[in-house]
């Protein structure tokens, strides 16, 4: 249940496995193989496409005929005769295609289908009903294939009410195995016109005892049965159900939304550019990625503001904290007049340049849709007044006309004062061509890009998406990380005097994903740093495994002056081998390359193309070429040495790209937590959006693994295209997370009930830069403080100790030391 007061669903057909099923009708889902796990059966097939593209064109006078004589037409439209579907459950959330192995491999023009144990053999056949010929019966024969101690089955009947003899409405729940739940709710018309059979099955795998099964009737009675052997048929009769007690009242969720309660009000605007235009092969938009956030102290009354980033043509917006905790939005904290704001805010950073006791304010201007090397990319410094108002200093800056994306701070160089790394995104017009990044050495408050001297490759790194400056060697240097588009996760050691890429020395360089954000934190409690990167997620058609890795080619291939970006991935070929495919539509690779057209004059032509028939080697010369062969959103945990590993989140933080991402320890058990934002609205049409996650809290277990809780218990939701995402420290003292949406509303969420009411809060120097926290019970844990983490976002650097840390030792990036009590 989510906060809006029903349950909300996520449609993750792609990252299942079954989104290829060409015409489908009826699907059927049961445990078949009686694993304890639902299979799933679909129907498939009809007699003519009227959906093909190429009749569509030529019979809209495009391929030259004419719309009277379209019945006649008809004749021509291909004949989908295919065979059934079948698909085995991995354990919950993705499956494999079995058809094959199950014996499906009959062409048909099937729609309804049902199934029941025919045989009364303990596993479930099934019927499928076709046009134009005889209906399929498939006999089941797992029953016989394997042990039967592996393949136990429990089957329910139901005696209803006088007025509902069949039960339909009940609800089963079955529990076994310590942890384990099984859900069936009666209602045997199921399918494409199709009824099964009228008793539940539920297959059990190993597990020979039930610990309990409860039923629910609809009319409100319930049942509950404990320790019920497996392999009987148990028969369910309302007359023996009780009316149903109230439900325990639930514990109140972990979080609250609460941005009225704080007078934080607004909804991010933004016009709609279309990359496409430009580059009609993009796989997504570059220009749909903001808004960003920054948060600080910015009129020196003691209590954290914020500031929300503008989009092309509009302003941020600052929202100024009272000493009451609230908030009132001010459009007036830029000295400057408006002249229009060209240009797109993304990173955002507060922090003192100048070294005179109040922040300024960093804004990386960007975006897709700015010309390339336009001055109004060109990011701005504004400068405090002390008082909160903000001044650009335009000669604080060297000439930077990148599309940008982050900004981070860092006293990279030992000297007192805070420096900048600034991260490139996208060269208009020419993606995937890598942009400038910066390192900006801080004298006194003008910025000196020194990155030919501290790290040549970081001018063309990629295209970046986030970074962070972390400790990850323990040395007391701040080091780089940064995360991006085609590339892998990467590390810089700071050495003292450059920045070293350690490349395969950190045994993850060749997990190359469309990585978007980085947070930190020690979360296996080992003294050193570990990480947590947002990628792409699993449920979508763009798929990279080291197996079967996602390219790219990128070149002029038709010399107009223009770079054409094209997408392959691996799909199952006429000849069933998996290929390399265009991830493009025919009519937008005939946008991006005309010559298009006349090699592949049908659809049925291009829709054959691999990339061998598509690109010959002559095309290929000299071709930029990327791979992408993880796209899961992953943990990275260090090893030390420089030396790092890296495992996949759960699959619900698969769901869908991940941007937003915050470490804190919500219950306070001394183990750190995650909360997770995502979706991308922007991806090319053909895709559609990706937008199939709510938000995730996840507990941290102290040992680096993660357990995702339900939104109805965390009441951290998040429905949009969720971006940056900041931890705020209010002035009654708790800590607020802001989420900000692409286009819709900003979302603020307070924790309902904090497990520790005892904490002491650190207000942090600029300087500072990590703290080892000495608990109670003898054990430590390593925090570090940053200016700027995760995707576009500032979190408050105000910091909570709770009641079971000793003391705090905190290091400044200069060696000072410092000990809280």
């Amino acid at each position: 249940m989510s906060p809006l007061g029903h349950p909300v669903f996520s449609e993750i057909g792609y990252m299942a496995g079954i989104y290829q099923t060409d015409w489908s009708w009826c699907p059927l889902l049961a445990d078949f193989d009686n694993d304890g796990y639902r299979d799933m059966i679909i129907t498939n097939g009809l007699p003519r496409d009227v959906t093909d593209l190429d009749y569509i064109t030529f019979n809209n006078g495009q391929g030259g005929g004419k719309g009277k004589y379209s019945l006649a037409l008809t004749d021509s439209l291909p004949i989908v005769k295919l065979p059934n579907y079948a698909f085995h459950n991995e354990g919950g959330l993705s499956f494999i295609n079995t058809s094959d192995d199950w014996g499906f491999t009959r062409s048909s023009f099937s729609n309804g289908a049902a199934y029941a144990d025919l045989d009364n053999d303990g596993d479930l056949d099934v019927v499928i009903n076709n046009i134009n010929e005889a209906a399929f019966v498939y006999e089941n024969t797992a029953s016989g294939a394997a042990p039967k101690s592996n393949h136990h089955i429990l089957t329910v009947s139901f005696k209803g009410s006088e007025k509902n003899i069949d039960g339909i409405g009940a609800v089963v729940h079955i529990y076994y195995d310590a942890k384990k739940q099984q859900l069936y709710e009666h209602h045997p018309c199921r399918g494409y016109m199709s009824t099964d059979d009228n008793r539940a099955h539920f297959g059990l795998g190993a597990v020979a005892m039930i610990d309990s099964l409860r039923v629910t009737w609809p009319e409100g009675r319930t049942q509950l049965i404990s320790g019920i052997k497996a392999d009987q048929s148990l028969v369910l009769a309302y007359k023996d159900a009780t009316d149903e007690k109230k439900p325990a009242k639930k514990n109140p969720p972990v979080f609250n939304s609460v941005a009225a309660k704080y007078g934080i009000r607004y909804k991010h605007q933004e016009r709609d550019a279309i990359d496409y235009n430009t580059q009609p092969s993009l796989p997504h938009k570059l220009s749909q990625y903001g808004p960003g956030i920054a948060i600080g102290d910015i009129d020196n009354n003691g209590f954290d503001d914020v500031y929300i980033g503008g989009s092309a043509g509009r302003r941020g917006m600052f929202f100024m904290q009272n000493e009451k905790g609230h908030f009132s939005m001010d459009s007036t904290r830029f000295l400057q007049p408006d002249d229009g704001h060209p240009a797109e805010d993304m990173g955002l950073l507060f922090f003192d340049a100048d070294n005179d006791g109040d922040l300024d304010l960093y804004v990386v201007s960007g975006s897709y849709e700015l010309p390339p090397n336009d001055p109004a990319a060109q990011d701005v410094l504004y400068i405090n007044n002390g008082q909160g108002k903000f001044t650009p200093s335009y000669s604080s800056l060297p000439k930077m006309f990148s599309n940008g994306s982050c900004v981070r701070a860092a006293d990279v160089d030992g000297d007192g004062d805070l420096d900048l790394f600034v991260g490139g995104r996208v060269v208009s017009g020419a993606y995937p061509l890598a942009p400038k990044s910066y390192i900006l050495i801080n004298y006194s408050g003008t910025f000196v890009d020194a990155t030919q001297k501290y790290c040549p490759t970081l001018q063309t790194a990629g295209m970046i998406t986030d970074a962070l400056w972390t400790d990850f060697d323990n040395d007391g240097k701040p080091d780089l990380i940064t995360t991006g588009e085609w590339m892998p996760v990467n590390f810089y050691r700071n050495t003292g005097n450059h920045l070293e890429l350690l490349g395969d020395a950190t045994g993850i360089n060749d997990h190359v994903g469309w990585w978007n954000s980085v947070i930190a934190g020690d979360f296996d409690n080992d003294g050193d740093i570990d990480y947590v990167a947002g990628n792409w997620g699993l449920n979508t058609n763009y798929k990279g495994t080291a197996a079967a890795p996602m390219l790219m080619y990128a070149k002029d291939f038709d010399e107009n002056g223009l770079m054409d970006p094209i997408v392959f991935c691996y799909m199952k070929a006429e000849d069933n081998k998996q290929k390399l495919f265009p991830m493009s539509t025919r009519d937008d690779m005939i946008s991006q390359m005309i010559s298009i057209r006349k090699k592949y004059p049908t659809y049925k032509a291009f829709g054959k193309a691999s990339v061998d028939e598509l690109l010959n080697p002559k095309d290929r010369e000299n071709a930029l070429v990327f791979k992408a062969t993880d796209m899961n959103s992953s943990y990275i945990e260090n090893k030390g040495n420089g030396r790092f590993t890296i495992s996949s989140l759960p699959a619900e933080a698969q769901f869908a790209p991940l941007y937003g991402l915050q470490v804190k320890d919500v219950d306070d058990d001394g183990n750190l937590d995650l909360l997770l934002t995502g979706n991308d609205y922007g991806m090319e049409p053909y895709s559609g959006r990706h937008d199939a996650f709510y938000g995730l809290f996840m507990k941290g277990n102290g040992k680096g693994k993660f357990s995702p809780i339900s939104i109805d218990s965390s009441g951290f939701f998040v429905q949009g295209d969720g971006k940056a995402l900041a931890t705020l420290h209010s002035a009654d003292n708790s800590d607020l997370l802001i989420a900000t949406q692409n286009q819709d509303s900003l979302l603020v969420f307070e924790q309902a009930a904090p497990s520790d009411k005892h904490k002491k809060w650190v207000t942090l120097a600029p300087g500072d830069f990590s703290a080892t926290l000495l608990y109670k019970n003898g054990t430590r844990r390593k925090m570090e403080f940053y200016h700027g983490a995760g995707y576009l976002s500032q979190s408050s650097r105000k910091i909570a100790i709770d009641s079971n840390v000793l003391k705090m030792v905190i290091m400044s990036y200069t060696g000072n030391v410092r000990e809280v009590k």
